[in-house]
Formats: structure tokens, C-alpha cells, sequence
């Protein structure tokens, strides 16, 4: 019996370390999915950018070109006018992203290269609900790399490269 029980307080305590595991890694991947969606949206935003600062260069322009033709004042005002709504318009989009986007960066540590490629396999193979995980990740021989940067970032440039290569 004491035996039993041993073995079965054991296997609740592998049970309860893999639960935890499994709830960071997850945790970790709705992060990186935040992160690509934050992505996604600030490539729509950049488009969307496009618009009013393309109004707003003419803008400077026609502004330009009035001032240099001695237009009147009340004209001079209303091309200033449109033209600080435009750049009105880009700036709030801007914070907007920031808002999005949050101010944290992480900071930058000696990280190993083949550690933060395992996990980040690790997450994707285990997230994988397909299991059509076909990632390898094989180093021959003692090669390794080490680099000071961000750990997240790092993970998030490694899943792109892995999804962007399927």
C-alpha cells in the first residue's frame, strides 16, 4: 500500500509539473500569436498611413506654392488647416499602434541560440492541433551560438521564419 501510494503521489506530482508546463507554453504562444496579430495589423495600419501622409506632402506643396504666389491669408489658413487635420489623423493612428503594441521591450541577454530554438519547436509542436508538425531541428556536432538579444523576440523571429518556411 505504501508502496502504491508512493507511486501514485508520484505520478500527481509529474501530472501537476507537466499541467504547469503546459499552461506556460501556452501562455507563451498566445503571446507570440498577440505579437504576429500586432504584426498583421500594423502592416494594415501602415497602409492606412499611407493616405493621409501622402495628403499631407501635397498639401506642403499647394501650401508652398501659395505662399510663393502672395496667396491671401484665408487661403494660406485653410490649406494649413487640411493639413493639420491629415497629419492629425496619421499621428493618431500612430498612437494608436503604440496603445496596441505596448510599451515593453524586453531586455536584451545572453541567450543560447539551440536552447531558444528547442523551445520555440517545442511550443509549435505542441500546439499544433493538425499534428502536421513536420519541424526538425538537428545540430551536428558541439556548435554553439550565443548572442545577446531580447528572448521573446527572438522566439517570435524564429516561429515567423517556421511558419513563413511551411
Amino acid at each position: 500500500v505504501k508502496r502504491r501510494t508512493s507511486e501514485l503521489l508520484e505520478a500527481l506530482k509529474r501530472q501537476k509539473e507537466l499541467s504547469a508546463k503546459v499552461r506556460k507554453t501556452n501562455s507563451r504562444l498566445a503571446e507570440m500569436e498577440k505579437v504576429s496579430i500586432v504584426g498583421v495589423t500594423s502592416s494594415m495600419v501602415i497602409h492606412d498611413l499611407l493616405q493621409p501622409l501622402s495628403v499631407s506632402s501635397y498639401l506642403l506643396v499647394a501650401l508652398k506654392d501659395r505662399i510663393l504666389n502672395g496667396s491671401p491669408k484665408e487661403k494660406l489658413l485653410e490649406v494649413e488647416l487640411k493639413l493639420e487635420k491629415s497629419l492629425n489623423r496619421s499621428v493618431k493612428m500612430l498612437e494608436d499602434i503604440r496603445k496596441l503594441v505596448g510599451h515593453q521591450k524586453g531586455k536584451p541577454e545572453l541567450i543560447h541560440l539551440n536552447e531558444i530554438v528547442d523551445k520555440t519547436i517545442s511550443a509549435l509542436v505542441m500546439n499544433d492541433q493538425n499534428n502536421n508538425s513536420n519541424v526538425v531541428f538537428e545540430i551536428n556536432g558541439n556548435k554553439k551560438a550565443a548572442l545577446l538579444f531580447d528572448p521573446f523576440s527572438m522566439e517570435m523571429i524564429l516561429l515567423n521564419l517556421i511558419k513563413n518556411a511551411r
